[in-house]
């Protein structure tokens, strides 16, 4: 049997709750969602209590550091995107990323290079 793979979720807003968890639930064979982040406790909160009672973050770099999740589901403004998302590869995490991809052509351009330094 194949194993899940642990993913944590970085933000816990509308598009987290409503975009993403469904589809996430239509495919847990294959994720588990071990922890949470949003930088407001009571979002946090909320989301963890939604999704199984999982482990919650106020800071994303926490959840980057935590053993217990193998990718993130970034789910933040689209100005966050590039610079979570560069922390997330340092970190050693894959990462699912929404739409669009960046806040700018040229922080798109430089998130589709990040494929080749970490792949």
């Amino acid at each position: 049997m194949e194993s899940k793979i642990k993913l944590g979720i970085i933000g816990t807003g509308l598009a987290a709750k409503n975009l993403h968890l469904p589809a996430l639930r239509k495919l847990e064979d294959k994720f588990e969602i071990t922890a949470v982040c949003n930088h407001t406790e009571a979002k946090a909160v909320e989301f963890s209590k939604l999704v199984g009672d999982v482990r919650y973050y106020l800071n994303y770099k926490d959840i980057l550091a935590d053993e217990n999740v193998d990718a993130v589901d970034i789910t933040l403004p689209i100005d966050l995107n590039y610079k979570v998302t560069v922390e997330a590869l340092k970190s050693g995490k894959h990462v699912f990323l929404e739409k669009p991809l960046a806040a700018s052509l040229i922080e798109a351009k430089k998130m589709l290079s990040l494929k080749r330094k970490y792949h």
